[in-house]
């Protein structure tokens, strides 16, 4: 009798650390796939590379570069160019609008600027990939974070990438 009451708790204490094993694990992997999906549940900000699937579209910056402007059309500061690729997966068309995004360093909004380049604004049609740019008027290098309010969703959440121009 004495040994089952010593052997119960050891066996309690196996099967605790078990499950709390495989729940480490199942969390870990729905924090892995839901960190490529949507950054409102779990606060993750996303880099430069990385895909983001937002309600069948999906989104990558592909990368960033600081320059003086367009010939024309020159920024107070530096412009910085952002090359995006969007991808419609879904079976209806969906509008892009560079206004749904928006840049902040150290929490002060940065301010849009519209080069002669091709902004990601538009219809995208399904199953179509475009390419194109947004630009915003920056002090120059530095950590950026872009947040994506997706007008065409209407659960309204909020999408960030943290972005490091040097």
């Amino acid at each position: 009798m004495r040994k089952s009451l010593v052997a119960l708790p050891l066996v309690a204490l196996f099967l605790l650390s078990a499950c709390g094993n495989a729940t480490e694990e199942k969390n870990g992997e729905k924090a892995e796939s839901s960190s490529t999906t949507d950054t409102s549940k779990n606060g993750t900000k996303y880099e430069i590379g990385h895909t983001v699937k937002i309600d069948h579209v999906d989104f990558t910056i592909t990368s960033a570069k600081l320059s003086d402007g367009e010939k024309n059309i020159k920024p107070k500061g530096k412009a910085l160019t952002l090359d995006v690729t969007a991808k419609n997966e879904s079976d209806k068309t969906v509008l892009l609008a560079s206004t749904e995004f928006t840049l902040y360093k150290n929490g002060k909004k940065q301010e849009s600027y519209f080069g002669e380049t091709n902004h990601l604004d538009g219809n995208l049609d399904r199953n179509k990939t475009v390419k194109g740019v947004l630009q915003y008027d920056v002090e120059g290098a530095g950590e950026y974070e872009l947040i994506y309010k997706p007008a065409y969703i209407n659960d309204k959440k909020e999408y960030k990438w943290h972005i490091e121009v040097k």
